[in-house]
C-alpha cells in the first residue's frame, strides 16, 4: 500500500509542480517581476518533495497507530498536518539554502 501511495504522490507532485512552474513563469511576465528561474525550481522541487512526504506520512501514521492498538482516526488531521508542515518548511529552507550556497540564486 505504501508503494502505491508513493507512486501516486510522485505523479501528483510532478503535475502540481509543473502547473505551478508555468503559473509562476506567466506571472513573472504579466507583472514584470525580477524573480529568477532558479527560484521557481526551488519552489517546484520543494513542492514535489512535500507532496511525497505528506502522502507517505498520511499513509503510514494510521498504520502505525493500528499496529500500536490505537484508534487510527487519532492520527488524522492535526497531527499529520503539524508533522507535514514542520517537515515542509525544513525541506523548503534546506533546498533554498543549498541553491544559495551553490550560487544558483545569487545574481
Amino acid at each position: 500500500m505504501l508503494w502505491k501511495e508513493i507512486r501516486v504522490a510522485v505523479m501528483c507532485g510532478i503535475t502540481l509542480s509543473a502547473a505551478n512552474f508555468v503559473r509562476m513563469w506567466l506571472m513573472r511576465y504579466i507583472f514584470h517581476s525580477d524573480t529568477t528561474t532558479p527560484v521557481f525550481f526551488v519552489v517546484c522541487i520543494s513542492m514535489v518533495l512535500t507532496v511525497i512526504l505528506a502522502k507517505t506520512i498520511g499513509c503510514t501514521l494510521p498504520i502505525v497507530a493500528k499496529a500500536m492498538h490505537l484508534d487510527p482516526a487519532l492520527m488524522a488531521g492535526p497531527m499529520i498536518t503539524t508533522i507535514v508542515d514542520a517537515f515542509s518548511l525544513l525541506i523548503y529552507f534546506g533546498i533554498a539554502t543549498a541553491f544559495i550556497s551553490g550560487g544558483f540564486l545569487v545574481g
